[in-house]
């Protein structure tokens, strides 16, 4: 899956928890800052791609899911490491 479909995806993902159109979301949008995601929406959102993307993040990647394009950072990450 490329970068671009990945993000994609993660800002649909993040649209959802935050009852808004994914194109009111950008790449670089701050979760709790911008888009008003708590712990608990962050959660969400972490079970979310775990589910989607059949990776495991783990809660304590939680505080590293700060945008869009970091989540999709993490979840490229993750794939690579259990690719390697």
């Amino acid at each position: 899956m490329q970068r671009e479909a990945i993000l994609e995806q993660v800002i649909k993902m993040v649209a959802e928890v935050v009852e808004c159109e994914p194109s009111e979301i950008t790449p670089n949008a701050s979760l709790p800052d911008e888009l008003g995601i708590d712990s608990l929406m962050g959660l969400e959102v972490l079970v979310m791609v775990e589910r989607f993307f059949g990776i495991k993040l783990g809660e304590e990647q939680l505080h590293l899911m700060t945008t869009p394009e970091r989540i999709t950072d993490l979840v490229i990450g993750n794939k690579e490491a259990v690719a390697a």
